[in-house]
């Protein structure tokens, strides 16, 4: 920001620190917002605002001018997905069996980070050298996809296990069905002696 923009040690800090206040106001706006609705239905709804907002991303940066509310507006909409995957990572928690979660997880977000911003640090400057502002597209058109395709598989086990259409009550779903289960397994003798 201070080669880009022009803007002093000061400036950077203060605007770091805006953008550090509004990340932690989003993150309880979504953390609320994951009380009511269903994780998977709220990052579909942020990817599709996110793909809205795509395309004007080069355009915002071209001409940002020194304007900190344009910055902090760019800077909260790049992080925007970012907001929503917390507790679609919470949702994938729960296909992985108990023994196997620490070394799956360590080993894929490793992975995918080391991978990630390789990726990122080795293409962007090359990309942004030969398409300038526009070079980010192709780097979220990526992550976008992606995340769809991820999030579309973890719809697909969610759905299965039928906790997809029952939130945030599946819990209470479960075990009114495992009561059901347990109930008509039974032998006639229990229920006899339950009836006396």
């Amino acid at each position: 920001m201070s080669k880009s923009l022009g803007m002093s040690a000061d400036q950077v800090s203060a605007q770091n620190l805006k953008f550090s206040v509004l990340a932690m106001i989003g993150i309880f706006v979504f953390m609320f917002l994951f009380k009511k609705y269903h994780p998977l239905q709220i990052i579909n709804r942020c990817i599709m605002i996110f793909c809205v907002f795509l395309p004007f991303l080069p355009l915002c940066i071209e001409n940002i001018g020194t304007s900190s509310v344009v910055l902090s507006f760019i800077q909260f909409m790049t992080y925007f997905l970012a907001f929503s995957v917390f507790a679609v990572e919470m949702a994938c928690f729960q296909h992985l069996p108990i023994t196997k979660r620490f070394t799956v997880l360590a080993t894929t977000f490793g992975c995918a980070s080391a991978v990630g911003y390789t990726v990122v640090s080795f293409s962007l400057i090359p990309l942004t050298n030969y398409l300038g502002s526009y070079a980010l597209w192709v780097i979220y058109i990526l992550l976008v996809v992606a995340l769809n395709w991820a999030v579309n598989y973890v719809k697909k086990l969610e759905i299965k296990k039928g906790r997809y259409y029952s939130y945030p009550n599946e819990r209470s779903m479960l075990d009114s069905r495992s009561m059901e289960e347990v109930g008509n397994n039974e032998s006639a003798e229990e229920k006899e002696l339950r009836s006396v």
